[in-house]
Parts: structure tokens; sequence; C-alpha cells
């Protein structure tokens, strides 16, 4: 699949393997970096990119 897919959130929901794009600032990616180094240090453990974007968006939540 070559072309970018338009999905809504709950068409995402469904299909979670679909490819999702961000856009990030500078100093947002390496903010992002650094939590993401962070999670990989408390779990012991490399995680993506993606996965520390729903680890950050999941604590978020629940505060």
């Amino acid at each position: 699949m070559n072309t970018a897919q338009q999905l809504n959130p709950q068409q995402q929901l469904r299909n979670p393997y679909c490819k999702r794009s961000m856009r990030f600032t500078k100093n947002g990616y390496k903010a992002l970096l650094e939590v993401k180094r962070k999670l990989e240090v408390e779990l012991q453990r490399p995680i993506s990119e993606s996965v520390a974007i729903d680890m950050i968006l999941l604590s978020r939540s629940s505060l």
C-alpha cells in the first residue's frame, strides 16, 4: 500500500495496523525520543515510537 489512507479514529480502531502519519516540531520529536528512552529503561526493553505515544496518551487519560 503506497498511498496514504485517510481514516477517521473509529476506522483506525477497527484496523490498528493501518499506516498512521504524524508531524512533530523538532523540539516535540526530541521530547518524544526522551520520553521513549525513559520508558525503555523503565520497561527494560526497546519499544517503538508508536508504543511510546500510546503509553503517553494512556498515562494522561488516567490522571
